[in-house]
């Protein structure tokens, strides 16, 4: 379990300022955000406004569970990024024999980023979106219409992932990572290694919204391997904002956050897909640091790897 000095330290680090988701293409189609933007398909390519409409489609679709989720995709006639890599997924989990991997990877390492490292044994591809949750809107090679021209928002390297870079606690260089990770604290990341199991969470904010993202994999013959995971959080400490604010911690909005979850108290997920985002809180201006602590382990490490999640963002 935790020690409970950790816990401590961690609590009084963060001081508390208050209890607070290989073909594409129909026809265009159009659809309204929650707000005024419309989104339609060109050529494949979600096609926006500017990147204030890119922001507010992805806030309406973090939103949506996964069915609706796909309900919306299939009414635009859309395939994002990350769908087009859960289809290269199912046939990289289809290989026999990792004698057939050379072939895969060379088939969609100018799509998907891998892990050159094979002494880690992690073979998979992973989706190359630079900036959080874009997968969701990107087409699979990570294009965009924006503005009228087309936009490129992948990274280049496998290092360059938080996938990467909270498993190695790698350090952030100043513009390149949309997260505010501090590696020397572990601030906003948990990551737990236990066996032929880990889990992988971060915080993540975007705009008002702060979200925390999750992944776990287990080793197989095919070494590390997404799988479908249950996450569970026990609150250490609320959340709450450094500068004035409205309390919404005694009347959390359920639809909003899915830590709406007392001090000492467990949350679990079930059983969700990888790199599923988690609501934590809407903040009551952007530029106002959200704080919160949990503990947290996945159904594969188990309860007795819990580690902190200390969040301030």
């Amino acid at each position: 379990m935790v020690n409970r000095n950790l816990i401590l330290a961690v609590c009084g680090a963060l001081a508390l300022t208050a209890c607070s988701k290989e073909e594409l293409l129909t026809e265009p189609a159009k659809l309204q955000t929650k707000t005024t933007a419309a989104v339609t398909v060109e050529n494949g390519m979600l096609k926006f406004a500017d990147e204030a409409a890119i922001e507010s489609t992805l806030s309406m679709l973090l939103q949506k569970d996964e069915a609706s989720l796909a309900a919306w995709y299939d009414s635009v006639g859309f395939v994002s990024q990350e769908m087009a890599r859960e289809a290269a997924l199912e046939e990289f989990r289809a290989m026999t024999s990792l004698d057939e991997y050379p072939a895969f990877k060379a088939k969609y390492q100018d799509r998907f980023l891998f892990n050159d490292n094979l002494a880690e044994e992690d073979y998979q591809p992973y989706v190359a979106a630079s900036r959080f949750a874009y997968e969701m809107i990107l087409n699979a090679d990570g294009n965009a219409i924006v503005g009228g021209k087309v936009v490129n928002y992948n990274y280049d390297r496998f290092e360059q992932t938080m996938y990467y870079r909270v498993a190695h606690e790698a350090g952030a260089t100043s513009g390149e990572v949309q997260p505010r990770i501090t590696p020397e604290t572990k601030t906003n990341q948990v990551y737990v290694q236990a066996g032929k199991k880990k889990f992988w969470a971060w915080a993540v904010r975007n705009g008002s919204e702060v979200y925390v993202q999750v992944t776990a994999q287990k080793k197989n013959m095919f070494g590390w391997n997404d799988y479908k995971a249950d996450y569970s959080f026990r609150c250490r400490m609320r959340i709450g904002y450094d500068k004035p604010y409205t309390d919404l911690s005694s009347n959390p909005d359920a639809s909003q956050s899915f830590f709406t979850i007392g001090l000492g108290q467990v949350k679990s997920t079930g059983r969700i897909s990888c790199n599923s985002k988690l609501p934590l809180c809407i903040a009551s201006h952007p530029e106002y640091k959200v704080t919160a602590a949990y503990e947290a382990w996945s159904s594969g490490t188990g309860e007795g790897t819990a580690q902190i999640l200390a969040i301030q963002i």
